[in-house]
């Protein structure tokens, strides 16, 4: 098992690769790369002297990171997590056990602090759910993980590029892999998202907007979706607030 780990630019990683490190002692069959979208000698220096996996993706892009990733890792299981969470023993024990080669595993995302915005706790991260994409139905806002059977790639159209927000590339590759017969688990364990001070209407509002705009048809139905299926679960006003905003600018 390969933890894959795509990077731009974002210091945080030291942090989740120095407890990746000091977690993942015991489990000597899971592997970790990083994939660098900039070019960051100072990291590259760090893995080589903490024995963690560094290639450089000259190719600006989230999908191409993920897919040099996947160059590096044929025949493995693969499983991508973000460079600004924690990982937790839970969730390497989980990962550390997987040996089917037909699914796809996946596991929430929970935010180290509950934020507050309009005076509601909210604690959870944007999506930590499911949705519907084409004919299946996919784990959104969450860490994944399947074989890699080496004819794998995400879409390059997709995807967030450097800062800007962008989305829908995870969906389509899950879905193709379901699609082809494997089957969707969710993990016991979660991962701890750093969310600091960014989860505010603002950033949701913009997030939102982003992954309409990449969505491509059916936006505002796909919009509707969500803001229906924000009624039904808890600390959701926020979101709806926001996602109703977002509805009417279009």
């Amino acid at each position: 098992m390969t933890i894959i780990i795509c990077t731009y630019c974002r210091k945080e990683v030291y942090t989740t690769l120095k407890v990746l490190n000091l977690l993942k002692e015991p489990f000597s069959n899971i592997k970790v790369l990083v994939v660098d979208n900039h070019g960051d000698e100072e990291l590259k220096a760090f893995c080589v002297t903490t024995g963690v996996g560094y290639a450089q993706e000259e190719k600006l892009g989230l999908s191409h990171a993920r897919n040099a990733g996947l160059e590096r890792t044929k025949g493995e299981l693969v499983y991508f997590i973000d460079d600004d969470v924690y990982v937790t023993e839970e969730l390497l024990e989980d990962l550390s056990l997987i040996n089917k080669r037909n699914q796809v595993v996946y596991s929430y995302v929970v935010s180290a602090a509950l934020p507050v915005i309009d005076d509601e706790f909210v604690g959870v991260s944007l999506a930590n759910s499911l949705s519907i994409h084409g004919k299946s139905i996919v784990p959104i806002g969450c860490s994944f993980g399947f074989y890699n059977s080496g004819n794998i790639r995400f879409d390059t159209s997709l995807g967030r590029v450097g800062r800007n927000l962008a989305g829908d590339e995870e969906n389509v590759l899950i879905s193709e892999l379901l699609a082809k017969g494997n089957e969707l688990r969710l993990l016991n364990a979660s991962i701890v998202h750093r969310i600091g001070n960014k989860l505010n209407n603002e950033y949701i509002i913009n997030y939102y907007k982003s992954e309409l705009l990449a969505s491509g048809k059916h936006r505002r139905l796909r919009l509707l979706f969500h803001i229906i299926r924000s009624f039904f679960v808890k600390n959701r006003k926020v979101y709806r607030k926001s996602l109703i905003k977002v509805l009417r600018e279009l």
